[in-house]
């Protein structure tokens, strides 16, 4: 599942962070979905890279932590960043 759509601001924060366009895409595909209020993750851990035979090691540790920002409703990325221990702060919102 790729997203067709997506903000300016996600492809300028792909350039600035050095996410690839790949990497943006198996993050929508094998990422964690994690709902917020108003907002939906798409998050790239350990345990969903355990899940994707074609990554090689190296590439395991490139794609890991990647978030992707989403809104809920229309599924349109809003922004994207790279934190491996982002989910902690999601489930300390609650």
């Amino acid at each position: 599942m790729t997203v067709d759509n997506y903000t300016h601001h996600v492809m300028r924060r792909m350039n600035a962070r050095r996410i690839s366009q790949v990497a943006f895409d198996v993050a929508m595909q094998y990422g964690r979905k994690i709902y917020a209020p108003n907002s939906l993750y798409y998050f790239l851990g350990h345990k969903e890279l355990q899940h994707i035979p074609w990554l090689a090691p190296g590439e395991r540790e490139h794609f890991e932590g990647i978030t992707i920002v989403c809104d809920p409703r229309s599924q349109m990325a809003l922004t994207c960043f790279k934190n491996k221990g982002f989910t902690r702060r999601i489930r300390g919102r609650k």
